[in-house]
């Protein structure tokens, strides 16, 4: 069983979700990316698509390379994130 801290959160999805749109919308390919931040592409792959948490230093590497703020991918992403549930007054 996988503990808690080894599972992607909500934002961290979010956080995936928004580079990988970036990456699309600028036509680039996961190759490109690795070869921009000197990673294999199975680096890129699992920073994009693993079940693990997203670390900031791999966030800041992938934004370098297509070029935008970090901060910006973190403000989108966050816009992407679901609402949270109510909670029941008490």
């Amino acid at each position: 069983m996988t503990a808690p801290r080894d599972r992607p959160t909500e934002f961290t999805r979010a956080i995936r979700a928004e580079l990988k749109h970036r990456i699309a919308d600028q036509g680039l390919t996961r190759k490109q990316i690795a070869q921009a931040t000197g990673h294999t592409a199975a680096t890129i792959h699992r920073w994009l698509d693993s079940e693990r948490p997203l670390r900031v230093t791999s966030v800041e590497e992938i934004c370098a390379a297509i070029g935008v703020e970090p901060r910006q991918v973190i403000a989108d992403a966050e816009v992407r994130m679901p609402p949270p549930a109510a909670q029941p007054v008490k």
